[in-house]
This record gives C-alpha cells, sequence and structure tokens, in this order.
C-alpha cells in the first residue's frame, strides 16, 4: 500500500469518526426490522438514542406525505453520548401531553456535555417535576451536566413550564428559537417554573454563554421571565455571558431576571416591550452592563427593578449614558420598602434615597441633589 493509499484511508476513518452516522426517526413508517435507514427508520426518537453513538445526527422526520407527524415521547441522552446533533425535518411535533407527572418531566433530558438539538417544535410539558435539577414542572430541554458545548437553533417551544433550563454550564449558545407560553408551577419561584430560559448554578462558573447574540431568540408569555441567569443559593460566576438581540415581549412576569452574579455579563441590543418589568437585577449585580437596547413600555411601574443594593448613580448611568432607549417615561425603582430610586425621562426626574434624601435640582440632567 502506497503512502498516498494510507494517507487517503486515514482520512476516510477521520471523517467517519468526525461526521457520525445519520439516523432517522419517521413514526409514519412502520417496519418490523427498522435499523434507522432512511428506508427503514425507527418508529421513536429513544430508539434512534439507543442506536447513536457519539457524533451521529439523528434526523427526525415532521411531515410524511403531506402529514404533520407528532412524537409522544420523553427520552433521555445519556452522558456517554457526546457530540450528539438531534434535527429535525419540516419541523416535527414533540407532545408532552401524556407526559404529565413524570419525576424528569422534560422533552428532552440531556447528561451529555455536549449536543446539537435545532429545528423541533416541543410542547405541552407542563407539571411533574425534574429531579436531577430540583425544580417542579416540566420542560422541553432540560441539562442535567455541566456544559461544555451545546447549541439550540431554530427550535419552536410551546406551553412548558421551562422552555430550557441548564445548570453548571460553558459555552452555551441559544439562537433563532421561538418560546412562547410558560405557566409557573408556584408564583415568584424561579424553581417552579414560569421560565423561558433558565441558566443556573448554585456552585459553578455560568461561563462563555451567548443567549440570542446574532440570531435573536422571541420569549413571550413567561410568568416568572422570559430569562433567569444566575443563583438564588450562592454568588455565581458569570464571566463572558451575552444575552443580546432577543424580542422580549408580553410576558406577565420580569423580561430578563439577573442573579447574584458576579463577573462580566452583557445585556445588549434586546428589545423589551409590553413586559411586567423589563430588568430585574436581584441581589449581587455589579459587573452586569446594560446597554444599546430599547424598552418600548412596560405593564408595570418600572422599566428596570432592583433591590437595595444598587446607587441611584447605576441606574442613572444605564438611563443616560449607555445608549439605551426608553420609550415610556418611567425607567427604573429600587425595589425596598423605604427605598426608592425613580428616573422620569419626561420630567427629567431622579430620586434617590438609598443613599441620600433627594431634593429637586433644576440642573440640566434632572438630577436631584442630596
Amino acid at each position: 500500500m502506497t503512502k498516498m493509499t494510507v494517507f487517503t484511508v486515514l482520512m476516510i476513518l477521520f471523517a467517519v469518526n468526525l461526521f457520525g452516522e445519520t439516523i432517522y426517526v419517521n413514526n409514519a413508517i412502520q417496519s418490523s426490522g427498522a435499523t434507522g435507514t432512511q428506508t427503514t427508520p425507527f418508529n421513536t426518537i429513544a430508539s434512534a438514542i439507543a442506536k447513536a453513538q457519539s457524533g451521529d445526527v439523528i434526523l427526525i422526520v415532521g411531515n410524511h406525505d403531506g402529514k404533520q407527524l407528532t412524537y409522544n415521547e420523553s427520552v433521555v441522552i445519556p452522558k456517554e453520548l457526546e457530540s450528539l446533533s438531534i434535527n429535525g425535518d419540516n419541523n416535527p411535533i414533540i407532545d408532552g401531553s401524556g407526559e404529565k407527572g413524570s419525576n424528569n418531566n422534560a422533552a428532552f433530558l440531556i447528561k451529555a456535555e455536549t449536543v446539537r438539538i435545532s429545528n423541533l417544535t416541543v410542547k405541552n410539558f407542563i407539571g411533574g417535576n425534574i429531579n436531577e435539577l430540583g425544580v417542579k414542572g416540566g420542560a422541553a430541554f432540560a441539562f442535567t451536566a455541566g456544559l461544555k458545548d451545546a447549541r439550540i437553533e431554530r427550535n419552536i417551544i410551546e406551553n412548558c413550564n421551562y422552555g430550557m433550563i441548564f445548570n453548571q454550564n460553558q459555552s452555551l449558545r441559544i439562537s433563532g428559537n421561538t418560546l412562547k407560553g410558560f405557566p409557573a408551577v408556584e408564583k415568584n419561584n424561579p424553581k417552579a417554573g414560569g421560565v423561558g430560559i433558565m441558566v443556573f448554578t448554585d456552585n459553578q462558573y455560568i461561563q462563555d454563554n451567548h443567549i440570542g447574540d446574532k440570531s435573536p431568540n422571541t420569549i413571550s408569555g413567561a410568568e416568572y421571565a422570559a430569562i433567569y441567569v444566575g443563583s438564588e443559593q450562592v454568588l455565581a460566576f458569570a464571566d463572558f455571558t451575552r444575552i443580546s438581540n432577543n424580542i422580549i415581549k408580553d410576558n406577565t412576569g420580569y423580561g430578563i431576571v439577573m442573579s447574584s452574579l458576579e463577573g462580566s455579563c452583557i445585556l445588549s441590543g434586546n428589545v423589551f416591550e409590553g413586559n411586567k418589568t423589563a430588568i430585574f437585577l436581584k441581589s449581587d449585580n455589579h459587573d452586569t452592563f446594560i446597554e444599546k437596547n430599547t424598552f418600548k413600555g412596560s405593564v408595570g411601574s418600572a422599566e428596570v427593578v432592583t433591590n437595595e443594593s444598587y446607587s441611584g448613580a447605576m441606574l442613572y448611568s444605564i438611563w443616560k449614558h449607555f445608549e439605551n432607549i426608553f420609550e415610556k417615561p418611567t425607567f427604573a425603582k429600587i425595589e425596598k420598602e423605604g427605598y426608592e430610586s425613580i428616573i422620569d425621562s419626561d420630567n427629567l426626574r431622579y430620586i434617590r434615597t438609598n443613599q441620600a434624601d433627594a431634593e429637586k435640582d433644576g440642573g440640566s440632567n434632572g438630577v436631584l441633589s442630596k
């Protein structure tokens, strides 16, 4: 065998290993000898996952002879199945109507550290619990591992307690998805549903994540928050997390909640409209940069709500210096009895009582003096 022939064989083997096998799922074709090929596809996603190896592609057929296909399944992607891609052809529907009450009620419970999921419609994962994440309610995509790389792109998610929920993750990319309708199991508890995209950790980094970026997500109908990033328990380290260019509208809860984060997080280029409140900066988030967003008006009393740890000067900078656009009068307030900081862009009014008593100031910036 010549050196060139040996090289060619090695390259072919490398390509096979790199790109893997394509496994087909089509529940409109019944085959007793299903092998996962295009002509003898598996009838269930679970069967395809059972056959798959790392690096394979599972292609789920969504339309057969003009008929829309629905898969009533809840599946687990095991830890050892790395670099798996799950793609929809003609938007197959994954329906969780029959999965209520499950101890791990998710369309995809993902234990692997790397995965790609695209072009699916997932709906009706309501109720039950996701025990491995310690949350109440069902989810379209639930990731239990400390992610090293994941891509969630161009999916439609409807009527789930959570659209996507991630824990202890790095290098996460979420783009081009449409998410709508997220009821909460319990009010005002991010670990009880009502969240479109939840990225949280109790003990590790949230690092190098991009939600939206160049291909926006559209998120509506969340009872608690369209996007939640952070921790309810401890200070989370969240370097290089970027939430940008998303359309966040008509959520009965918050648009974005950032909770107990330390590190560089950027909210940029997002459009907020018709939410209860656009942004809630909860606990420590002093390295969170809010820039170049458009605020078209919230249903509640303010666009940005913080707790008492935020200075009026920080809120004023968001309003005045970071190229954010506010189309309605009331901008921000600090939420705690006895503390209030409001900027009203119509009256050029800026008040802060968390640091000093406020008095009216006729200055050109509308800033009230101490």
